[in-house]
Order: C-alpha cells, then sequence, then structure tokens
C-alpha cells in the first residue's frame, strides 16, 4: 500500500495471477475484520489498485495503529502491515 504510513487514506494495490475470486479486508492488531474492500468479486489475472478511506464498515474512523491488509484469492492468502499515524 502507499503511502504507508498513511492519514487518513491509503492506496492498496494487488496483483491477480490467475481468474478468480478476490476478497480483500482490513483486520486491526486484534484480528478482528475492520473493513472490506472488495468481497468476493471476479477478477481476471492482472494489477489491482482499491482506495481504504481509514474507516469501519460502519463509517467509524479507525484511530492510529496498526492494520493489516488481507487478500484471499483462488485458496491463496497474503497479508500486509499498514499503519495509520493521525
Amino acid at each position: 500500500n502507499y503511502p504507508n504510513p498513511f492519514n487518513p487514506g491509503t492506496t492498496v494495490s494487488y496483483t491477480v495471477p490467475a481468474r478468480g475470486a478476490v476478497t480483500v479486508a482490513v483486520y486491526d492488531a486484534r484480528g478482528e475484520r475492520i473493513a472490506t474492500l472488495v468481497s468476493n468479486r471476479d477478477h481476471a489475472a492482472g494489477a489491482y489498485t482499491i482506495e481504504w478511506d481509514g474507516r469501519t464498515h460502519a463509517g467509524a474512523v479507525v484511530s492510529s495503529g496498526v492494520y493489516f491488509v488481507r487478500i484471499d484469492q483462488n485458496g491463496s492468502t497474503r497479508s500486509k502491515k499498514i499503519t495509520l499515524l493521525k
């Protein structure tokens, strides 16, 4: 993602190696899913970006801290640590 650390938002980049359903979600340090950026959406192979505005599912602004972006596709999972600084 960039920028990292970020405030108030960040761009998450990811590459899909083969066609399949993709989920991109943000988790807090306790492992709770706080936002879903992409939910089981079919993607062709290629590079993608999506914005996260630092808000939860409910629209609440998250506090400064470490979060994790998790990308799931075709049984494969990748995680990236991101940091929000206010």
